[in-house]
């Protein structure tokens, strides 16, 4: 019998126990030991997938840290066992060797070696596997009964039938088939007779001598039909039936309730024969019945690959395969009537599809954004890929649904929180119409919502950008957009990845970084001012926030500009070393007015800015026609008072000192061709004497 471990999971237990002895009698033995069936979790390291592997009347003994399974009984189940070593295989070595097949599934278990055992890993099932059980794929490493005895004579003799007396392979005779007829000599002609097999004679022979006898098989029957759906009746009513169905209540009843269920169908069709055709199954009848009247009632079934070849002109077979590696999500029948408009619905075409699942949740900021975003909807694939959107309000999320369905694509299931705001029924409506189906978790679940692992990471990665670059606490919206396109193509470690990025797995096309890679969240830029009148400077310093969505071009970026303004800006470069540098104080200027004006208006890392300054765009900074008024007599600007006249005095200046090291760029290397050690000393022998007269 199989025998299992504390790395296998429990799914019923059976109420039976068994002493396990050793092989010896001087060994102690194991009294009580459950026998209970048990599911086991594979996963495959070649497809990805998680099999669900089940196990019935096993010995669960909980001290094991390893299941022992013998192949005899994977082979009753079933299932194609090659336990012979590959290191074995000298003539016969193939992609089967030393494998566990499942051809029902398409499931290959590659065996390894430890030692001189065959192994293949197990563990046990996660939460989520057990919840969601019913999308894995169910392998029986047993039969699937109730009970199992090992230790049955029938093994034996099934297995003595195949050895000779002289050691060479017999194969045992064929047994002849036998007719069920009369127990008269010759057979009577009213009562026919049929051909069983001897499994069928013995099951026969069986069920007549039995306590409790049940029906035999419908191909029993002397008119060679089975006289119920579930079964048939035993041999004594078999003769009965034959003769008139009037002697027998139970076989009366089936065709009463046949001819009542025949007639509800005619007279809803219309037209109710007197008579069931004798050529004709009710069955048969009934869908003819249900052709005529009612056809426009059928779920279209989509084109077949006859039509196909005629339409598109081209042989049945090429057809075939087209249907093969094709879809028809929106079917609809050409040759209906057209009385009726036909659907509108086309969402089905117009969205991509996704093989994957997506889970979504909402998150919530303590500070409005500089958009006016108070929360965010996540969405997360199973492998990774995240796209956000920012919200209002959570009466947003049909939206943001409906956004991500054309933005991304439709998935094959939404998987949310049993929230009423992620169960509104716009979302299930729409859902429906795009052919996916939305989830929801059970109550105190949040482990299960992989969104929520994504939120924690979201979060954490937005945080770290603006405490490192003290940018304001309003643009949290714009840095969780541009983490979560990080997150996208990043190449992580991943087991299901599977050296990938999150873009490639999910849409099966690499991604592209031309947009995310130059510029760094909230860094110092020099962007092109195009409206900028003479004699401003065309170049306006700013900070980039990242790439825009449905502004400019693919390469536009978020920058935000002296007064403090977010626009949208293609042009734009880093600043160069002597602009970084700490020791241009002009630059070093430019760049602290900036932050200031930036400070004044959105906050910092630290503080948010004024809520009055949210959603206000002011203009551009130009000279109004007001300001200039105030200029233009040149007494009030030159006015002179002797009696407040202040004489100009030179203010107070520290004394310079040599810095302790050089400025140097990334490379290690001097910003300036000549240190400023060398530029000072050279500055001091070059200066003249100075004479004090």
């Amino acid at each position: 019998m199989v025998v299992v471990g504390k790395n296998a999971t429990i799914i019923s237990r059976t109420g039976k126990y068994a002493d396990v002895h050793a092989f010896s009698d001087e060994c102690d033995h194991l009294s009580q030991i459950p026998i209970v069936d048990v599911a086991l979790a594979y996963d495959c390291q070649y497809s990805g997938k998680t099999f669900l592997l089940i196990v019935r009347n096993a010995l669960y003994v909980e001290s094991m840290d390893r299941n022992l399974i013998p192949p005899f009984i994977m082979r009753e189940a079933g299932l194609i066992v090659n336990d012979v070593p590959r290191i074995h295989c000298y003539t016969d070595l193939d992609n089967d060797s030393h494998c566990i097949i499942c051809r029902e599934i398409g499931l290959k278990i590659p065996l390894r070696l430890r030692g001189i055992f065959s192994y293949f890993p197990t563990r046990e099932l996660n939460q989520d596997e057990l919840d969601n059980c019913d999308e894995h794929d169910l392998v029986y490493l047993t039969p699937d009964v109730s009970t199992w005895n090992p230790y049955a004579e029938g093994y034996t003799d099934l297995e003595d039938q195949y050895l000779g007396d002289n050691g060479e392979i017999n194969e045992p005779p064929r047994k002849k088939r036998r007719e069920l007829i009369s127990q008269e000599d010759e057979p009577d002609p009213d009562i026919g007779s049929i051909n069983v097999s001897a499994v069928q004679w013995e099951e026969a022979i069986d069920l007549m001598v039995c306590d409790d006898p049940f029906c035999l098989e419908p191909s029993l029957h002397p008119s060679g039909e089975g006289l119920f759906d579930d079964g048939a009746i035993d041999c004594s009513s078999a003769d009965v039936v034959d003769i008139t169905s009037m002697l027998d209540e139970e076989f009366l009843s089936k065709l009463l309730s046949e001819r009542h269920a025949y007639a509800t169908v005619a007279g809803a069709a219309g037209c109710a024969p007197s008579t069931i055709p004798d050529d004709k199954t009710s069955d048969e009848v009934f869908l003819n019945l249900a052709d005529a009247s009612a056809a426009h009632a059928e779920i279209p079934k989509g084109v077949t690959k006859e039509m196909l070849a005629k339409v598109w002109r081209i042989s049945e077979d090429e057809a075939r395969r087209t249907l093969e590696v094709t879809t028809q999500l929106n079917r609809q029948d050409a040759d209906s009537s057209i009385a009726q408009r036909a659907s509108t619905n086309d969402r089905m075409l117009r969205y991509r599809r996704l093989k994957s699942c997506f889970f979504m949740d909402t998150f919530f900021a303590s500070v409005k954004s500089a958009r006016g975003f108070t929360c965010m909807q996540i969405f997360v694939s199973d492998k990774g890929y995240v796209k956000v959107y920012g919200m209002k309000s959570v009466t947003e999320i049909p939206q943001a649904v409906k956004l991500f369905a054309k933005e991304v694509g439709a998935p094959n299931v939404f998987i949310c929180d049993p929230h009423k705001n992620q169960l509104d029924k716009r979302i299930r409506e729409f859902s429906l119409k795009i052919g996916t189906t939305l989830r929801a978790l059970e109550e105190s679940t949040q482990h299960a919502n992989r969104a929520e692992l994504y939120v924690g990471l979201l979060k954490e990665g937005t945080r770290k950008d603006m405490r490192e670059k003290n940018s304001p606490l309003r643009f949290w919206c714009y840095c969780a957009e541009r983490r979560s396109s990080i997150f996208n193509l990043t190449a992580k470690n991943l087991f299901q990845l599977e050296g990938q990025n999150p873009h490639l797995a999910t849409f099966g096309e690499m991604g592209d970084i031309s947009n995310l890679c130059n510029f760094g969240w909230y860094e110092w830029v020099y962007f092109r001012q195009h409206k900028a009148p003479y004699p401003y400077n065309k170049e306006e310093l700013g900070r980039c926030l990242g790439p825009t969505k449905n502004e400019g071009n693919e390469m536009c970026q978020w920058v935000v500009q002296s007064n403090g303004q977010i626009v949208p800006r293609r042009t734009l470069r880093r600043l160069t070393p002597e602009e970084a540098s700490p020791h241009n104080e002009a630059e070093v200027a430019k760049r602290a007015a900036v932050d200031a004006a930036i400070r004044a208006r959105w906050g910092d890392s630290i503080r948010e800015g004024p809520l009055e300054t949210v959603h206000r765009t002011p203009p551009l900074v130009t000279r109004s026609e007001e300001d200039a008024d105030e200029f233009e007599d040149a007494n009030d600007v030159f006015d002179f008072d002797p009696d407040t006249f202040t004489p100009y005095q030179d203010d107070v200046e520290a004394s310079a000192t040599v810095p302790e090291a050089d400025i140097i760029d990334s490379t290690g290397k001097p910003v300036n061709q000549q240190s400023t050690a060398d530029l000072l000393i050279n500055a001091e022998v070059l200066l003249p004497p100075c004479r004090m007269d």
